[in-house]
């Protein structure tokens, strides 16, 4: 398979990359993107609404793309991914330990995100027909290495 990749720069003078492979092209919105220094200008604002020397309130999740790559090509026809969905939940651990139902925060030892597939008529797909993703790392607790340990973007 042959794929071309053309970036073309628009009048606002935001890159517009268009991927083609044979007959098919998707255009990637430049809209769905944001700049490093407009992320960190949320970031902070979110991390400053922490209060000061709380190490145990969530600042990020880390997922493994190889999950969400694999979900992707394991989908086909009309159950193609089209979006994922991303929702707060509370951990099987907290739940299971007498917590259910209780408001946690943000408790990196509570909470987690489940990850689900939308098709392209919004209903859900499933992996393997009936589970989603749940396997988030969350930082502070499991932080990643080398710059991704930074909370903001270098």
């Amino acid at each position: 398979m042959t794929m071309n990749i053309r970036t073309i720069t628009m009048l606002t003078l935001l890159p517009l990359t268009i991927v083609s492979c044979k007959k098919t092209s998707r255009i990637i919105s430049p809209t769905a993107f944001i700049s490093k220094d407009t992320a960190n200008k949320m970031i902070a604002s979110y991390l400053g609404s922490i209060p000061t020397g709380n190490d145990t309130n969530i600042h990020s999740w880390v997922i493994d793309m190889d999950q969400i790559r694999l979900y992707d090509e394991l989908s086909t026809g009309a159950n193609r991914l089209k979006s994922i969905k991303i929702m707060l939940a509370h951990k099987l651990e907290y739940i299971n330990s007498g917590h259910a139902n209780e408001y946690a925060g943000y408790q990196s030892n509570a909470l987690t995100v489940i990850i689900s597939g939308i098709n392209a008529t919004g209903d859900y797909v499933y992996f393997s027909s009936d589970n989603v993703i749940d396997h988030s790392n969350p930082c502070p607790r499991n932080c990643p290495t080398g710059t991704a340990a930074s909370p903001s973007l270098p």
